[in-house]
């Protein structure tokens, strides 16, 4: 693990896998292609690398992410097919296209049962709104951390002002910076999170991401920047 790990930190210099790395990286990965606990540790260290180096940037890096990407398939190119058929505490879905992360977000909000939390600069999106607001219905707890809802957007405002969702807006709080990638925690138990826009469909067909995470240490930190940020 240790030495994964080195060669880790030696790609994340520079945010890329050259050729030297990548042969290096999946060398040593080779070696724990039947390790189930030991990849699944890995991807979460690659995500808490990423996510603790956004955290020092006073603005979003999308290159950060690109690498995370390339890790992650990196590991799940490993595994054996036993490893990959077991059904693990630890998921990691990547999005590329921006339709399928839409969707992928509203099926996610409407399964929700008990929470949800986000935080993100702005967002106005109709359709997630939409399933926001009916979540909301649903009795779903739900609570919002951001800098505004988009001015261009009044009625998904109004929408979500009449349903009563919580909404701390922290525009004003510098204590608290949205650098790192918006990121939403369902029931506490599954975030998602990423470069995908919450607030326009790319227009332009650039890659967006949005990853989808089921890890206790994953979670539990974001969960914990959520509260911290919340309680301001």
């Amino acid at each position: 693990m240790e030495q994964l790990e080195v060669v880790l930190m030696r790609a994340f210099n520079d945010y890329r896998l050259s050729k030297t790395e990548h042969a290096n990286l999946n060398e040593c990965l080779m070696a724990y292609r039947d390790d189930a606990q030991l990849l699944q540790c890995l991807q979460e260290k690659s995500f808490l690398m990423v996510n603790e180096y956004l955290q020092k940037q006073p603005a979003f890096d999308s290159h950060a992410f690109g690498w995370l990407e390339h890790i992650l398939a990196a590991i799940e190119a490993v595994k054996t097919p036993a490893i990959s058929a077991i059904k693990s505490n630890s998921s990691n879905v990547i999005f590329n296209n921006d339709q399928d992360c839409e969707k992928a977000l509203i099926k996610h909000v409407a399964q929700a049962q008990k929470s949800i939390d986000i935080c993100v600069a702005a967002i106005s999106l109709p359709k997630l709104v939409k399933a926001l607001i009916l979540a909301q219905k649903r009795n779903v707890r739900f609570r919002i951390i951001t800098h505004s809802l988009d001015d261009s957007a009044e009625n998904l405002t109004d929408g979500l002002t009449s349903s009563k969702i919580e909404l701390q807006c922290i525009h004003k709080q510098r204590s608290f910076k949205l650098s790192g990638a918006p990121f939403a925690l369902i029931d506490n138990e599954l975030l998602l999170t990423g470069t995908f826009n919450w607030c326009v469909l790319n227009e332009e067909n650039m890659q967006q991401e949005l990853l989808i995470i089921k890890g206790e240490e994953v979670v539990d930190q974001f969960s914990q920047r959520f509260r911290q940020a919340w309680k301001m």
